[in-house]
């Protein structure tokens, strides 16, 4: 196993992924994190405050997508997988999935596609607006 360490010393605060991008310590769990505060805020009701909070979050997402996919994150981590499931859907993990989709419509697979109008019939308003946002790019 390659230990954290031979990645980022504890002086060194980015790491350089394959394009050449510099990615910032703590990006793939400032995901997850992210990923969970999203579960949370779906699932309760959609008051001005939650909805602001959620679009803060959304941008915040967005702008680690980028050097996360440079990183190769998403290929260990696939979209689809993010809104796969045995059991319960986990709404924030979808919802990540999603906004990575958005950023790269291309990768959308009529399999990703059917699964999505499916989770759009259940989906909360806010992850149903996504979904609706993400088919419209679809090549």
């Amino acid at each position: 196993m390659v230990r954290p360490e031979e990645i980022l010393n504890e002086e060194q605060n980015y790491t350089t992924a394959k394009d050449g991008s510099l990615v910032r310590k703590g990006s793939v769990a400032a995901l997850i994190a992210s990923a969970n505060k999203a579960d949370a805020l779906l699932i309760k009701p959609q008051t001005v405050d939650v909805q602001s909070e959620l679009k803060t979050l959304s941008g915040d997402i967005r702008s680690v997508i980028p050097s996360l996919h440079s990183l190769g994150f998403f290929d260990i981590f696939p979209a689809n997988d993010w809104f796969k499931t045995d059991s319960a859907l986990k709404l924030g993990k979808a919802y990540v999935g999603i906004l990575y989709l958005q950023h790269f419509p291309h990768l959308v697979t009529a399999e990703m596609e059917s699964l999505l109008k499916t989770m759009q019939e259940k989906a909360p308003a806010p992850l149903k607006l996504e979904i609706q946002t993400l088919l419209k790019m679809k090549p």
